[in-house]
């Protein structure tokens, strides 16, 4: 139940990177080309690394907080069995705020409030995904 909230909000962000109208970090470029003797006009759209590089560091962050939270002082800390559903809460999260921010505008955008209803939907199906992948997820 958690992958479909995750599939739609990676289909609509597709959408409003492709969409210049929709996201203001898609920067658009066009150019003339030329091929067997036909000219015409060529859009194209750069990779945006900065995307790329935002879900690197949230793994990182993500092992990091596992990291520090497996750490144990004075005989204090928590178990084993929570560290693995700490870092899968942290880095789902992570990448459905990700997808959340980039295809907002786009969900949004549907008229008389099936936009927001849709959204508030996937973000419950997120939840109650989350929760369920989380609670077979415990080690010990």
């Amino acid at each position: 139940m958690i992958f479909v909230p995750f599939m739609v909000m990676l289909l609509t962000s597709m959408i409003a990177m492709t969409n210049g109208t929709q996201s203001p970090e898609t920067r658009i470029q066009s150019g003339q080309v030329s091929v067997n003797d036909q000219s015409g006009q060529v859009t194209t759209s750069p990779i945006n690394v900065s995307d790329i590089l935002m879900i690197t560091a949230v793994v990182g962050l993500a092992v990091g907080i596992c990291v520090v939270m497996a750490i144990k002082v004075f005989g204090s800390g928590i178990s084993g069995s929570v560290i693995p559903i700490v870092f899968i809460v942290t880095v789902l999260t992570s990448i459905f705020v990700l997808l959340s921010g980039m295809s907002f505008n786009v969900i949004t955008s549907i008229p008389f409030g099936i936009g927001y209803a849709f959204y508030f939907g996937l973000m419950i199906m997120y939840v109650v995904g989350l929760t369920g992948l989380a609670s077979t997820s415990g080690g010990d």
